[in-house]
């Protein structure tokens, strides 16, 4: 689990849930069924997730061929993140149910 804090206990699992690459639903991305990590190196991927090590679990910052992935724009909610997937600037992993909590015409999201 990625926990390194000494203050943190890591108990037993109770709820698990994907992650999903959310985009603007006019991305080029969009219609795609699925990306890879290669995929995201020609993207500008969110930034924000604290401490930084949580999000190098999700997006790691080289591609499995050695790709720089660009890390873009840090919000620190949801809510900071809409306009920002809207226009295209950047794409972010966001946990499946975000689809469902800020289900949006101007979103979609990729397995």
């Amino acid at each position: 689990m990625p926990v390194k804090e000494p203050d943190l206990t890591v108990g037993p699992v109770i709820y698990t849930e994907p992650i999903v690459l959310a985009v603007g639903a006019t991305h080029r991305l969009a219609g795609r069924e699925s990306v890879s990590y290669e995929d995201l190196a020609d993207e500008t991927v969110m930034g924000g997730a604290r401490p930084d090590y949580w999000r190098e679990i999700l997006v790691p910052v080289r591609t499995p061929s050695g790709r720089l992935i660009p890390i873009g724009p840090s919000v620190s909610n949801f809510q900071e993140m809409i306009p920002i997937l809207v226009t295209g600037e950047a794409v972010s992993p966001v946990h499946a149910q975000a689809a469902r909590y800020y289900a949006r015409p101007d979103l979609t999201s990729i397995e």
